[in-house]
């Protein structure tokens, strides 16, 4: 696997880290590996919009050995972006999404992993909430939707 980081400078670098990891080598598609479309550029969410997330991290907050051996799935929904109030949220790069009413969003371990609405790639897990009680933050992948696209089409 190759890694390629979003050309940024150093100040930007220690707020937002976007990377695009490639394989080695062409994934065989199969009726269990299949692709889906990403957002496309500067595509908006509606407040509201229902997604889901996929990944592999923690079940119970604060306990990083409750991480699970089989892939997880939770629905969350898009929020307003002062739901989201950690100094390292940027509206224009990232959404803000969870279920903090029910306890639900990423955790510690999803790191990376889609966030997918719309039947679409909207998003990237940055950070989850380490307690389910506050919303998480993701990328925006309808930000970088230009930049994912020349980088795979030059790797």
């Amino acid at each position: 696997m190759v890694y390629i980081p979003f050309p940024v400078s150093a100040t930007i670098l220690l707020f937002f880290l976007t990377a695009v990891s490639q394989l080695a080598r062409p994934a065989k598609l199969n009726e269990h590996v299949k692709t889906i479309p990403m957002a496309g550029p500067f595509e908006n969410l509606p407040r509201g919009t229902n997604c889901s997330i996929a990944g592999w991290g923690c079940t119970v907050p604060g306990d990083n050995s409750s991480v699970v051996s089989r892939l997880r799935e939770v629905d969350v929904e898009v929020l307003d972006d002062d739901k989201c109030t950690s100094a390292f949220y940027f509206p224009m790069l990232m959404l803000c999404a969870g279920r903090p009413q029910e306890g639900k969003d990423a955790a510690q371990g999803d790191s990376g992993s889609p966030l997918v609405c719309k039947d679409k790639v909207q998003g990237v897990v940055s950070k989850g909430s380490t307690s389910g009680t506050l919303p998480g933050t993701y990328t925006s992948v309808s930000f970088y939707n230009d930049w994912i696209k020349d980088t795979m089409r030059r790797a």
